[in-house]
């Protein structure tokens, strides 16, 4: 790999306007622009502080806030992929994520199961490891939501592999990946519906064939349970980073909040230009400062209780005692108005969670199959739109 093409563009193409770094904790931090980071790299080839290319927040804001269109995430995750390679990273403080990433695509949590009561499935319903540890009820109600319209949909537990991709360990992030296709495949899958909008950027860009779909693109097009009057102050909306450039789920997200009886205010830092939560890049674990100071910026910023449809977002920000909810808990919580003064799980409880999903859903598929054996006149359901 050939890191020099991104450090040398930078250097090549940086006018020094200062732009980028006004709107980013880690330029701020260590004082410098894109051009004097990229020459450090060039020149001291990241050794004498590795904790530095593992401080970025990869969030992609620089790039837009720059004339140039220069991104320093793709510069600083290449510097991470050469590390990997040459052995010197993930660091030793990455280690718990590594231990966690092993443990979400553990057999303890990982399964792939058919539509109810079929041995196959035209879409998979993939919840990702973060909403499914904050609230298996959740990702329960919302399946069995989808299935009432599109009964044809299986459910995948696990995880895209984002964590250690993030580390730069996209030789690990890969295999993770290929188990993920390789069950697709063999449910006969055409689509997956990713709840975690980074699963769906991550499969998007590295997995096209199989077909991501948002699951807020999908509610918008089968609708949302009938909703009572929600007489509550209106949101701060948060997109997470993840959704920076697609506006179409953006939308989605918006739709859903009008249709789940909520306002919502806009800030100077939503939609295209939003603010990481400070979770992006795994910055925590090696930089919980500048991670803490971009999560600073978000709760800020809010005028009021905030609105996310990232599980991740949520538990950032309410980890910082941010006042958050999770657009679902609007959707299919009846306390949700509770729901946004949550403290995040205690990581022992979200294991726990991940453990019971998976056997509540083993269980029903289990009894959906038995169901299955005795004969039904009721005719089978039909996939609205174009979601085929």
């Amino acid at each position: 790999m050939n890191t020099m093409s991104e450090i040398q563009t930078i250097i090549d193409s940086c006018i020094g306007c200062g732009i980028c770094t006004e709107d980013c904790d880690f330029l701020s931090k260590y004082g410098a622009g894109p051009k004097e980071l990229a020459e450090h790299f060039r020149e001291n080839s990241y050794s004498d502080d590795p904790i530095i290319p593992y401080s970025c927040n990869l969030c992609g804001l620089c790039e837009v806030r720059c004339p140039e269109g220069l991104n320093v995430g793709k510069m600083i995750f290449e510097i991470r992929e050469e590390m990997v390679n040459a052995g010197r990273a993930p660091l030793p403080r990455h280690t718990p994520i590594k231990e966690i990433q092993q443990f979400y695509i553990s057999d303890e949590i990982r399964v792939t199961l058919p539509a109810p009561g079929k041995e196959k499935a035209q879409f998979l319903f993939f919840p990702g490891c973060a909403l499914s540890a904050y609230s298996p009820d959740l990702v329960l109600q919302t399946y069995e939501h989808i299935c009432k319209s599109l009964p044809e949909t299986g459910i995948m537990l696990g995880c895209c592999g984002g964590p250690v991709y993030l580390l730069g360990d996209t030789g690990t992030a890969t295999k993770i990946e290929d188990g993920i296709a390789e069950d697709f495949r063999r449910m006969g899958a055409t689509g997956i519906i990713t709840a975690c909008p980074y699963c769906y950027q991550l499969l998007k860009m590295n997995r096209p064939e199989l077909n991501p779909i948002s699951l807020y693109t999908i509610l918008e097009e089968i609708g949302i349970p009938a909703q009572k009057s929600a007489h509550h102050a209106p949101y701060t909306i948060h997109d997470p980073c993840s959704t920076r450039n697609e506006r179409g789920i953006q939308e989605s997200a918006r739709v859903l909040l009008r249709q789940s009886g909520h306002e919502f205010i806009e800030t100077g830092h939503s939609g295209r230009t939003t603010h990481c939560c400070g979770m992006g890049g795994m910055v925590y674990a090696a930089n919980a400062e500048v991670g803490a100071a971009k999560t600073r910026r978000t709760i800020e910023e809010a005028k009021g209780e905030i609105v996310t449809y990232c599980a991740t977002c949520r538990e950032t920000i309410a980890g910082q005692k941010g006042q958050i909810v999770h657009l679902l808990d609007l959707i299919f919580n009846p306390a949700w108005k509770a729901a946004g003064q949550v403290p995040p799980k205690d990581p022992q409880i979200a294991k726990e969670n991940l453990r019971s999903l998976k056997k509540k859903l083993v269980a029903l598929s289990t009894k959906k199959a038995v169901q299955k054996k005795t004969p039904s006149k009721k005719k089978p359901g039909k996939i609205r739109g174009n979601l085929t």
